[in-house]
């Protein structure tokens, strides 16, 4: 079992436990927030939340599973303003998957002030002891570990001297702890090139047809989020290069995995996030404000 699936059965199962302990009782229904940086049901946010309606499901829960996101990663102020709004509908449990773990510090607080519990997603490093607070709960898998496992993997098949072009996604802890530039020369491996494409398919596709013509002879991309990766591999298809380029990834959605199949992308860190479609949900329609 994976990293993530694992992580997202936490969450669900823990929410559950949460009921005896303080919460709504079992007949009563249990009123959850879902407010991830981005919202694609495809993408690792969207499986994360379809893991956490079936484990409620499978452990009987009436439940209303309120999901609403900002319109990209870096909208750290609409994501706070969405949490706000979470916090006056008075719910009974508030999910937080950042768009990024720092920026999102005021909203922490304000969860926790309101006395609704507070799980942070897709992150597993503790708050900072100076903060004073901790939610409770982190579901997710560490950024960094993944980074470090990576980067000596890279060094041990491609060696010292390896040229490296990495497609990041938005400047912050995430995106730069998946891909340590620090470590990479430590091990001996050349970054030749960074760009930034917001976790986004689309923009790491244009990314990657920049490194096609500015660094033809580039021989590993590393792309922090598995739709960049898939958007990388699509840029080599479209440019009749496909192969030529060692890919990685990190989340493994569905459309990464059947890109890996092919082996076009080697290597997607803390894979398969669990998906699986749920049908008895009182859900509201994500949003964006």
């Amino acid at each position: 079992m994976s990293v993530r699936n694992l992580a997202l059965m936490t969450s669900a199962a823990l929410i559950g436990t949460a009921l005896t302990f303080g919460g709504p009782t079992a007949q009563e229904q249990v009123r959850i927030g879902y407010a991830p940086s981005v919202w694609d049901p495809s993408d690792f946010h969207g499986m994360m939340g379809s893991g956490i309606e079936m484990g409620l499901e499978e452990k009987g829960v009436d439940y209303e599973f309120m999901i609403r996101a900002p319109a990209n990663h870096v909208a750290h102020e609409e994501q706070l303003a969405i949490v706000e709004d979470m916090i006056a509908e008075g719910l009974d449990f508030i999910i937080i998957n950042p768009t990024d773990p720092e920026a999102q510090r005021v909203a922490y607080q304000k969860v926790l002030d309101s006395g609704i519990p507070l799980i942070v997603g897709n992150y597993s490093v503790p708050f900072p002891d100076d903060w004073g607070f901790q939610p409770m709960m982190f579901s997710g898998y560490s950024h960094s570990d993944a980074g470090v496992v990576l980067a000596n993997y890279l060094a041990e098949k491609h060696g010292a001297g390896t040229s490296i072009a990495i497609i990041h996604g938005a400047p912050g802890h995430i995106t730069y702890e998946r891909a340590p530039t620090k470590l990479y020369d430590e091990l001996g491996l050349e970054v030749v090139y960074e760009d930034f494409a917001d976790y986004d398919r689309l923009k790491a596709y244009d990314a990657m047809e920049r490194i096609l013509v500015a660094y033809p002879d580039v021989e590993v991309i590393v792309a922090t989020s598995s739709a960049m990766a898939v958007g990388a591999v699509e840029a080599t298809v479209a440019n009749g290069v496909a192969g030529e380029y060692a890919i990685y990834g990190a989340g493994g959605t569905f459309s990464a995995l059947d890109v890996s199949i092919q082996a076009q992308v080697l290597n997607l860190t803390a894979s398969r996030p669990w998906d699986r479609p749920r049908s008895r949900s009182t859900r509201r329609s994500p949003a964006s404000s």
